[in-house]
């Protein structure tokens, strides 16, 4: 019942013109309702229509390209983001239940899972082979390393300071 209301909210407000709030208003129901390929599809054609073809395509990611427009819509999200499943799948941002979904967008959400998680297997991998580190240094880990020198830097500034001390209290009896 919510969802039908808000498709047919979201479609007057395309009717209307006010195609920034019907985006908000449908991605807000992809967010309460993840599987609801009405709101994918709607939103996807909103885009095509208003020649946002890659974010066109992001929506129709999960459709079976039946059409070509959908399929050029889709090769332009996917050269925009340089066919990064990693990317991909972090703009898809599906947060509901895989079981609900038409057997296309099943596979094609597991595929590009898969991908992901093979990428990060296959990169981790290769970074502890090589010692090479993809990430940047953490500040803890600058401290950590650098410890050491700072101890042995801090006891000979000690030392010196105690001998000097040392000397001008001596100097000082006589």
């Amino acid at each position: 019942m919510y969802l039908n209301i808000q498709l047919n909210r979201a479609q007057s407000e395309i009717d209307k013109g006010l195609k920034q709030r019907a985006a908000n208003r449908l991605k807000n129901v992809l967010n309460t309702y993840p599987d609801a390929t009405e709101a994918r599809e709607m939103l996807a054609l909103m885009y095509y229509e208003s020649g946002f073809l890659g974010m066109a395509g992001l929506y129709w990611m999960l459709t079976d390209p039946t059409e070509d427009y959908i399929r050029e819509c889709i090769k332009v999200y996917k050269e925009s983001v340089k066919s990064s499943s990693i990317q991909i799948l972090s703009d898809l941002k599906y947060r509901g239940d895989k079981s609900g979904l038409s057997g296309y967008a099943y596979k094609k959400l597991t595929a590009i899972e898969n991908e992901v998680i093979s990428r990060e297997r296959s990169t981790s991998y290769k970074s502890k082979k090589t010692g090479n580190h993809s990430e940047k240094e953490t500040f803890k880990e600058k401290l950590m390393s650098s410890a050491p020198f700072g101890i042995v830097l801090l006891c000979l500034i000690f030392f010196i300071t105690g001998v000097i001390v040392s000397i001008t209290w001596v100097i000082n009896l006589f």
